[in-house]
């Protein structure tokens, strides 16, 4: 007998628990759902409520759903299924099932809005109460394993225990139980030619022929990213017919600090450390004194920036075999968190963090944690072929000097990868959106945020650094990711999420076109040619009386400010003229709003009432927001004149 499995497939916030009950109780199949399970183990071992318990239990609850489907004949599995994961399609062929996946559709803004109405009354097992649609959005295509039925969720926002008698709500799908497999993911990600405007092409094939051809580059290779897919790949070679492809490898340099940081906010969100704690807690003996954690990671720990002796980039690491040598007698130049330094040594301590804190070296952590989850299977510490060589070009003559590839040893957490146009355009996808097998997109986010101070001298035009990210400012938006470099490589990757389009550039020259230029670029060329359509505007579903009485003008004390009720239930205060600071709040379930950006960011809005049950103000972080200017009848710090606005005699 075929063993007969049902996916529910979807979004948080999508329905999927609302549709894969009555499902399972028409098709009479038992529900292996990922949250129930969760939920009954957190309660069962009484768990604490915290991240890092919340990510052991969802591992297990997954483990425990596909164990489970082994052992039944036929079963309906409902979970957060990331599409293109790894992990999925071997173990759906462990299975040796017939698959439907009924695929929950719904736009990642109503997915978002929903996921954070339920939030109040989530389990304890659920500790995350927002995601960005962003995040969101990842899930927005079906797995493509076996016959997939598509259900429109947004019809109905509480289909309810009674939509298994419902017609035309949930289709039966027990004659599809018996199709063929229509189609499989074959697990990496295709370039698609034809995802863009052949003028667009055009024009990003132009600019890397201008940047090879000027820059003198042996061979340059990219690739062009947009709604989380690779929709582009160009390069330029100067030996006719051998052009490189997306699985070429080249060196990357310090876009490898990107993912030591993210190993390092790993061990945050498990609880393992802080980023305010000094290195010397979990690192004891470095000499760098109380530098913080984060101060590493943001480059203003006041490190040194290279290692003494021989330049190590184009020296063996054998040369610098303990800590000791890497850091020299006095690692500490600069009073820490004064002062952007842009430090390899410092990245090189956080690599020996993580080797100590995980009790395996660097690089097995790296695959473990970032690579196998991601899918990165040509982004590897040592060259695999097939790899690019790398060379130096003569500074006035067109002439090739071949530069020695050496393992960076103690110091390969600060520069040592080699990776593919292909695999960074997948890390530059999990950049912007985040993916919870990693890290999640709230603390992607934050590495994206700026770190370091805003009166470091050599942090200017613009450029900033946050927690392992570089961020600039182009044509009005906000750029992130990195730059990397080392003998005969030159490496960048440009993530602009306004426009949802990344950029990956990588050479194999030592000095030549400027990468970060062609990166900011590409991004330019695809975000003004083929402008990002936005969602759809929709109104809301219902509207809270208490709440949309809180939309309109407010002031803070002669400021103009405009607060705004939104689709995906959030509020938005800004100001109406001149400036001021603004945010969109997210409601706590008990009438209060907490601050999701910037100044705001974590601060409580609380509007506050009459004894007549009347608005009379808003009170956010002790600032008193009122209906007019200095309202008289509002407790208006500081008091208002009773005798109120004048002219002058």
């Amino acid at each position: 007998m075929t063993r007969r499995i049902v996916l529910v497939t979807g979004a948080p916030g999508a329905g999927k628990t609302t549709l894969a009950l009555p499902l399972s109780a028409e098709l009479r199949f038992p529900l292996l759902s990922k949250d129930h399970i969760k939920e009954t183990l957190h309660d069962a071992l009484d768990a604490p409520v915290d991240p890092a318990s919340s990510r052991r239990l969802g591992a297990a609850a997954m483990r425990l759903i596909w164990a489970l489907a082994a052992r039944c004949p036929e079963a309906v599995l409902e979970a957060n299924f990331l599409p293109r994961h790894p992990d999925t399609r071997p173990r759906l062929e462990s299975l040796a099932a017939t698959v439907v996946e009924v695929r929950c559709r719904c736009p990642p803004a109503e997915a978002a809005r929903r996921y954070a109405e339920r939030a109040p009354g989530a389990h304890a097992a659920h500790v995350v109460h927002e995601l960005r649609s962003e995040a969101l959005a990842q899930y927005d295509r079906p797995l493509d394993y076996g016959t997939v039925i598509t259900v429109d969720t947004t019809l109905n926002r509480s289909l309810g225990p009674s939509a298994a008698n419902t017609p035309g709500r949930v289709q039966r799908v027990g004659n599809g139980l018996d199709a063929r497999h229509s189609s499989r993911w074959t697990g990496g990600m295709t370039t698609s030619q034809d995802a863009l405007l052949p003028g667009t092409q055009r024009a990003l094939l132009h600019r890397i022929a201008v940047a090879q051809s000027e820059g003198r580059a042996p061979s340059l290779v990219a690739a062009v990213v947009r709604g989380g897919q690779a929709v582009w790949h160009g390069a330029r070679s100067s030996v006719d017919g051998h052009a490189p492809d997306e699985n070429v490898q080249y060196r990357i340099g310090s876009i490898t600090k990107t993912f030591t940081a993210v190993l390092v906010m790993r061990l945050r969100d498990e609880g393992v450390l802080d980023l305010s704690d000094p290195l010397d807690k979990h690192l004891p003996g470095t000499g760098v004194g109380e530098a913080t954690i984060a101060e590493l990671l943001a480059h203003t720990s006041g490190v040194a920036a290279e290692s003494p002796g021989p330049w190590w980039e184009r020296t063996p690491g054998s040369l610098r075999p303990e800590l000791a040598d890497v850091l020299g007698e006095q690692p500490l130049l600069h009073p820490a968190g004064r002062l952007h330094h842009y430090s390899n040594t410092g990245y090189t301590l956080l690599g020996a963090l993580v080797e100590k804190l995980r009790g395996a070296p660097w690089e097995e952590v790296l695959h473990r944690e970032i690579l196998e989850p991601l899918g990165l299977h040509r982004t590897t510490p040592q060259p695999e072929a097939p790899y690019a060589g790398g060379w130096a070009v003569h500074p006035w003559a067109d002439a090739l000097l071949p530069e020695p590839i050496e393992d960076l040893g103690r110091m390969a957490s600060a520069g040592q990868l080699w990776s593919t146009t292909g695999d960074l355009a997948k890390f530059a996808v999990f950049l912007a959106r985040g993916d919870e097998r990693v890290l999640g997109a709230e603390s992607v986010r934050e590495m994206r945020t700026p770190a370091a101070p805003a009166e470091a001298p050599d942090v200017v035009d613009g450029v900033t650094y946050g927690l392992g990210m570089q961020l600039h400012a182009r044509g009005g938006h906000l750029l992130f990711g990195h730059s990397g470099s080392l003998p005969g490589f030159l490496a960048n990757l440009t993530i602009s999420l306004e426009d949802d389009v990344a950029a990956v550039v990588l050479a194999n020259c030592t000095s030549g076109p400027s990468l970060g230029a062609v990166g900011d670029d590409l991004v330019r060329i695809v975000a003004e040619a083929e402008p990002r359509i936005p969602e759809p505007w929709r109104p809301l579903r219902e509207v809270d009386p208490a709440v949309l009485e809180l939309a309109g003008q407010w002031y803070w004390g002669t400021g103009a400010f405009g607060l705004r009720v939104t689709a995906d239930g959030h509020i938005s205060l800004g100001p109406l003229t001149g400036g001021g600071r603004g945010s969109r709040f997210r409601p706590n379930g008990d009438g209060t709003w907490t601050g999701l950006e910037d100044y705001y960011a974590g601060e409580l809005l609380r509007p506050v009432r009459r004894p007549d049950g009347s608005l009379s103000h808003l009170d956010l972080g002790s600032f008193v927001f009122t209906r007019q200017p200095y309202d008289p009848e509002a407790p208006v710090p500081g008091g208002v004149d009773p005798q109120g606005w004048r002219g002058i005699k």
